[in-house]
């Protein structure tokens, strides 16, 4: 029945989370923003619509197609440059706003769930943040901490590890300290 289906975004769960989340004054300086799009009230999007992370999609094909799907994204783009902020996710969640289906959260657990001290200074409840946090299914690197970078803290990094040693890669891992940037990160981020 959905063109797309995704998984809300842990980062930045609505359009206007201080609009959405009864909890926004103990959990908003988690967040990865306040306002993922900046001009929604212009575009009239819903403040408390659902706003999702675009790292794993669901696509209903002959639906994308029949609708010009791609058009309409390239276009918002182009319309609203100025306001752009994470590109493909900002045209796909304006023009899917309301449109999408919403995906179990652990199918893609973004990284800023780490971020987040507990489940009470996060936009979701016990369960949710618990299943989201120690059981999922696919697991997003989201921020600039890439797990093949020496300056990863990513709880998760090792996992990462395991399934690089499963295919021709097997045993690499990132040298320490043969670049200055990577010890610039690495210090940066201690």
């Amino acid at each position: 029945e959905y063109v797309c289906q995704a998984v809300q975004d842990c980062a930045v769960p609505y359009i206007d989370p201080q609009a959405a989340l009864v909890n926004y004054n103990r959990c908003r300086r988690h967040l990865g923003s306040s306002t993922p799009i900046a001009n929604y009230r212009e575009l009239g999007l819903d403040p408390i619509a659902p706003y999702f992370n675009s790292g794993l999609l669901v696509i209903n094909l002959p639906e994308w197609r029949r609708a010009d799907l791609t058009s309409q994204v390239l276009t918002c783009l182009e319309n609203n440059r100025p306001y752009v902020r994470w590109s493909d996710q900002y045209a796909l969640n304006v023009v899917l706003t309301r449109r999408w289906g919403q995906l179990d959260l652990r199918w893609n657990q973004g990284s800023n769930i780490f971020g987040y001290p507990s489940w009470s200074q996060s936009p979701f409840d016990r369960e949710t943040f618990e299943q989201l946090r120690d059981d999922p299914y696919v697991i997003h690197y989201t921020t600039r901490y890439k797990p093949w970078l020496v300056s990863c803290l990513h709880p998760l990094q090792t996992k990462f590890f395991d399934y690089v040693d499963r295919t021709a890669w097997a045993g690499w891992r990132p040298s320490r300290f043969t670049h200055p940037r990577a010890v610039f990160e690495l210090l940066k981020a201690q």
